[in-house]
């Protein structure tokens, strides 16, 4: 009937970074975080123009040695993100395609680290410092919407347009909407 599915398990080494984010000055990471990682993803026509389609991903993320002047004591770290989508063809011309995505992208989901910050300063100049553990894990998720039309014009040349709207963006529960707009060209030759 036409429909894929898979399964794909993988391991992500990262040097002075962590699930691809990277600090500078006092936040620069030193050491290695390795992240484990399932991702399933399906296919499915439902008829002859028209596809569903959904991808899962699931991390854990080993960041034991990893550490900056501030930031240590990495634990238990979790991410996850997801897609879900449908894409038709011959809507409007033979061959073109709407497809609509929902998505939220990469999102720690669980995990802590100890913070050390400075709290005071001695008489003789010394600096004290004071940690705490803080959980890692957003205060919101972010979901982004997108609705994306292509066309084929010609048989070298493509239009592809797209918007898209991202609630609770970069996982801040409290910041405003984003919206965008993209316009594509592509000639092959």
């Amino acid at each position: 009937d036409g429909s894929r599915f898979g399964l794909r398990l993988g391991q992500l080494s990262e040097d002075g970074r962590l699930l691809d984010s990277q600090g500078e000055g006092a936040f620069a990471l030193d050491g290695t975080a390795t992240t484990s990682f399932v991702s399933a993803f399906g296919v499915v026509p439902i008829s002859a123009r028209i596809e569903l389609f959904a991808s899962a991903t699931a991390g854990r993320t080993d960041a034991g040695d990893l550490a900056s002047d501030l930031m240590a004591d990495f634990n238990g770290l979790r991410s996850e993100a997801f897609t879900l989508g449908a894409t038709a063809t011959g809507v409007l011309a033979a061959e073109d395609r709407v497809t609509i995505t929902l998505a939220q992208p990469l999102r720690v989901s669980a995990g802590s680290a100890l913070v050390t910050a400075p709290i005071a300063r001695t008489l003789d100049g010394a600096i004290v410092t004071e940690g705490e553990t803080v959980g890692l894990a957003p205060s919101g998720t972010e979901i982004d919407a997108e609705i994306a039309y292509g066309l084929a014009i010609g048989t070298q040349q493509r239009l592809d347009l797209s918007i898209m709207s991202r609630l609770e963006p970069d996982h801040v529960e409290d910041a405003d909407p984003e919206i965008s707009a993209g316009v594509r060209y592509r000639l092959s030759f």
